[in-house]
């Protein structure tokens, strides 16, 4: 049965996920982000197709090689999506934003459903139960408020957000770690229960790969899927091609 190759492609490194069957089965970090290093990925796997989602303006070459393999469509504004894009902006609407929302309208057919996706910022997507996808809001992430504390200060250290949070807490380590994972926490149940009180059916899901960290002090009906944005691009790939 053939491959799904899902490359997603951030500012800084090259995330490759293969799906068979509609399920994520591996998923690579890649340092290089070069046509050889995804096709070693592959793994010589009958790749049906793959989708390229980037923010990379660079990323040409990668493209051009990859597509002397398998059939490769890069996402944008032409892509056919399983929900009804209705964002005021639509040109700057993120791929994460919009993947993450087209996994969780999968996930939760027929209902109102939050997409939060935790990464370099934390973003939440509002999609309704008739697939309209309305837009949300964009914040810090974790670690963009670790950094922002250290560098707009003289005194205050760069913590990892991996470690003990506790309030009150007795160390400044802790109160930093503390401070900006609780915020974002606190952040995140905010908009959850303003748009429950509006949608009552409202479901859910964070994804991203601060997922974890954020997730353990969010309602427990916040369901974590940390490669929901993976699933969204699959998602995407396979409505598109089924489409044309």
């Amino acid at each position: 049965m053939p491959w799904n190759l899902i490359l997603d492609f951030g500012n800084t490194r090259l995330k490759a996920s293969l799906f068979f069957d509609g399920a994520l089965r591996e998923h690579h970090i890649l340092e290089t982000p070069t046509a050889d290093a995804v096709l070693e990925v592959a793994g010589g796997k009958p790749v049906q197709a793959g989708i390229l989602a980037s923010v990379r303006s660079d990323d040409a070459g990668l493209e051009d090689a990859l597509t002397d393999f398998f059939p490769l469509h890069r996402l944008g504004p032409d892509t056919r999506l399983p929900i009804t894009n209705k964002y005021g902006s639509p040109h700057t609407l993120g791929y994460d934003r919009i993947a993450a929302s087209c996994a969780a309208g999968q996930l939760f057919a027929g209902r109102p459903v939050l997409a939060i996706v935790a990464g370099t910022c934390i973003t939440y997507n509002f999609t309704t139960a008739a697939g309209g996808f309305l837009g949300g809001a964009i914040s810090p992430g974790i670690g963009m408020r670790l950094r922002a504390m250290h560098e707009y200060t003289q005194r205050l250290p760069l913590v990892d957000m991996q470690g003990p949070v506790a309030f009150p807490a007795t160390d400044t380590d802790t109160s930093l770690r503390t401070g900006a994972v609780y915020a974002a926490q606190l952040e995140a149940n905010a908009f959850y229960l303003e748009l429950k009180a509006q949608y009552p059916e409202l479901a859910a899901v964070i994804g991203g790969g601060d997922a974890s960290v954020l997730a353990n002090g969010l309602k427990n009906d916040i369901f974590a899927r940390p490669f929901l944005v993976q699933e969204g691009l699959n998602r995407i790939l396979e409505y598109h091609a089924s489409n044309l």
